[in-house]
């Protein structure tokens, strides 16, 4: 089994090269044996949250809204998000309260982040 510092550098490596060697490589099926020898470093981040807005369900949360409301009232309400000068930022301090509370909901556990600074070579 690969030592997890060696594992993260490779799938570090697999993102990062994605592509870069398979315009030099002809369709096929080739055999592999090969040592190779990696020297850098591995920064790994401290754990987070992370707020994902678009998580939050938010046909549903209009739905609920329009739901509670007349249908002049809707027509309003639609008609006014629809102007394209719509001021989003002059919403009110407690429509932002709101909105707020809702993408707090979100958020989840996230992995920290890895940094590799690795030379990979193959041993010959």
């Amino acid at each position: 089994m690969l030592d997890p510092i060696v594992g993260l550098v490779f799938e570090k490596g697999e993102q990062l090269g994605k592509g870069k060697f398979r315009d030099l490589v002809a369709p096929g099926e080739y055999e592999v044996d090969a040592t190779v020898r990696i020297r850098g470093t591995v920064t790994v981040a401290e754990d987070t949250e992370k707020r994902v807005p678009l998580a939050v369900p938010w046909q549903k949360v209009c739905a609920v809204l329009l739901s509670k409301l007349n249908g002049v009232t809707v027509e309003s309400v639609l008609a006014e998000a629809l102007r394209s000068e719509f001021d989003v930022e002059g919403v009110t301090s407690r429509a932002q309260a709101a909105i707020e509370k809702l993408v707090e909901a979100t958020k989840r556990p996230t992995r920290g982040a890895v940094k590799a600074r690795v030379f990979v070579e193959e041993v010959k």
